[in-house]
């Protein structure tokens, strides 16, 4: 196992950033919970947003729903809630490479191909995460 006061340097959109190996925050009840620090928690750090709908950061990632999804290096792509941070990695979100653009904006049209549209919690307070998702992305209305 890592020791917990490890850091990691990593590049995420050409911005550098270094912090801890393992990261810890309080799930709702106020415990603390302790787990790999992911790209998406670096990306936070830095400020860059990362769309997510099934994630929260006290829990461990599942990567369900994909829209987090990062480019790794040329040409792979991994969700960004799950995957740990290593040292040297370099990593483009949507918001600098055309792929990812549009493999949120692909995965947005799918999950929103069979969601009622403006669904009621979007027509009350017009914040449904996945309805935000795809005006955000460009999905007017899904083509599947």
């Amino acid at each position: 196992m890592a020791q917990t006061g490890a850091t990691v340097s990593l590049t995420i959109d050409g911005r550098t950033i270094e912090l801890p190996k393992f990261t810890t925050s309080n799930d709702p009840a106020g415990r603390p919970v302790s787990r790999p620090s992911t790209i998406y928690d670096a990306a936070l750090q830095l400020g860059i947003t990362i769309p997510t709908l099934c994630h929260r950061e006290y829990m461990n990632p599942v990567a369900v729903c994909r829209v987090c999804v990062v480019e790794l290096g040329p040409g792979r792509l991994w969700p960004a809630c799950q995957r740990a941070i290593e040292d040297g990695m370099k990593v483009a979100t949507h918001h600098t490479s055309k792929r990812v653009e549009a493999s949120v904006r692909v995965l947005s049209e799918l999950l929103l191909a069979d969601h009622p549209a403006p669904c009621e919690k979007h027509r009350r307070h017009g914040d449904c995460e996945l309805e935000v998702l795809g005006e955000r992305f460009g999905v007017r209305e899904p083509r599947f």
